[in-house]
């Protein structure tokens, strides 16, 4: 075997130094180019199931191409589906991949293609017979088409298994790497690395040089392979026009094939069902879509190195820091407005302790009003001229709102208060007098009620 690499560092610096296999294993290999819903697949079951003629071909080919059998399969599905659609490339065989998938893009590209479409597309039986009468046309050709498609021989089959021995190598070489990585350094090892690498090396080259190859022949080969496949369809194209005339003898419209009004029924219903199913199955991609990014996230997140995750760590602490001190400033903004509340509460308290009750006013208090003061009612005052029980003189049917607040004030001196309360009251009304607040009359009366001399 050639020596692509002999030093490690030639391993590291080469397109497999950072290399992460993520090929599918040959169990999950499919031969099927086009997918289908299991009612489809339960429908072309219960056609073929005593086709022996179908089988015989099928058999014959597959000892030489195994992956025949499932061409009369997606031919089927081409035609009778509404909106085929295609296996992932890399989920697909060899064989399938260089003989099938090219085999059925001349199909769909032949010129006789819309027609069977026209006639096929949900419609079962005139679907099966086109696939079958295709199946068999090409199955005769088969020997010929391999070699125009594939080149010599078995040269299908060899790249099959080369392939297969590439992604064996590759994945080898993808587990020594990640051991190296997660182990002190091992000479042993890392010998055990550069082999793994001229192996990985040399064949994906072999696999790439037949698959190069097989490209070349089909290219030279395209109007050969047209040709044989354009006759294959165009007698699919006779039997479903066959079919089709038969099944409009039955019915009153050949076009729709509906023998009565039962089968319309029920050709109504499969095609609901059908495209219920490929609503659910775009549905499902789509859940499948959301769920794998969640996965590739959740993924992204667990291979979070140390340093990253210290970082995050670091801003988290942060962040409960700031949040802890902006906290405490809000408590200390609190206790500091009520304790502003209470000064001004003890001022106000200070206050009316010597008749002036207007903190306690600015403060939301409500200060009862004496029973036997304005609007008391009559009969009930103390102390008034005239029945509203307005002092004497007074013009409004209250008296002011100034000489009530004095009023109240000193209704509400504690009994223990000091001896010049009467002269601080005197000093009061006499200021509300001079500043027009209360009139002469309101001024007399507070004089009396309090008991202090003019």
């Amino acid at each position: 075997m050639k020596k692509y690499f002999r030093t490690l560092q030639s391993v590291l610096d080469s397109r497999w130094g950072n290399f992460q296999y993520a090929g599918t294993s040959a169990a999950q290999k499919t031969d099927r180019i086009l997918q289908s819903s299991k009612l489809e697949d339960c429908i072309y079951r219960d056609l073929s199931r005593d086709d022996e003629n179908l089988e015989v071909i099928q058999q014959k080919a597959a000892s030489k191409l195994h992956s025949f059998p499932a061409l009369s399969r997606d031919v089927f599905q081409s035609v009778y589906s509404l909106f085929p659609k295609r296996t992932d490339a890399d989920r697909l065989t060899a064989e399938a991949q260089k003989f099938n998938a090219k085999l059925l893009d001349h199909v769909t590209e032949d010129a006789d293609y819309p027609t069977i479409k026209s006639i096929c597309e949900g419609r079962e039986l005139p679907a099966y017979e086109a696939a079958s009468e295709f199946t068999a046309k090409i199955g005769a050709q088969l020997d010929g088409l391999l070699s125009e498609l594939g080149g010599e021989d078995g040269t299908l089959k060899t790249l099959e298994k080369l392939q297969a021995t590439r992604n064996q190598a590759q994945q080898k070489l993808t587990e020594l790497l990640e051991q190296m990585r997660n182990s002190v350094q091992n000479p042993t090892l890392e010998q055990a690395v550069i082999d793994a690498a001229n192996q990985a090396e040399s064949k994906t080259q072999q696999a790439e040089a037949v698959a190069k190859m097989v490209d070349t022949t089909a290219r030279q080969n395209k109007a050969a392979i047209s040709e044989r496949v354009s006759a294959a369809v165009g007698a699919a194209a006779e039997k479903a026009k066959e079919v089709q005339t038969i099944l409009g003898a039955w019915s009153d419209d050949a076009g729709t094939m509906e023998k009565n009004a039962v089968t319309s029924d029920y050709n109504k219903y499969l095609t609901d069902l059908n495209q219920y199913n490929t609503d659910r199955d775009f549905d499902y991609g789509a859940w499948l879509d959301r769920y794998n990014m969640l996965g590739n996230n959740l993924q992204a997140g667990l291979n979070m190195d140390a340093q990253e995750l210290e970082r995050y760590l670091a801003e988290l602490q942060q962040y409960n820091t700031d949040r802890d001190f902006y906290y405490g400033q809000l408590l200390d903004e609190i206790n500091d407005q009520t304790n502003d509340f209470g000064t001004l509460v003890d001022m106000a308290q200070l206050a009316a302790g010597y008749g002036d009750y207007r903190g306690l006013e600015n403060l939301g208090i409500q200060l009862p009003t004496p029973s036997g003061y304005a609007g008391a009612g009559a009969g009930s005052s103390a102390g008034y001229d005239d029945e509203a029980g307005n002092p004497p003189g007074a013009t409004d049917e209250r008296i002011s709102s100034e000489a009530m607040n004095i009023l109240n004030a000193y209704m509400h001196v504690n009994p223990g208060t000091n001896s010049n309360v009467g002269q601080v009251f005197a000093n009061r009304i006499n200021s509300a007098l001079s500043a027009g607040r209360i009139s002469q009359e309101e001024a007399d009366y507070l004089r009396e009620m309090i008991g202090i001399a003019a």
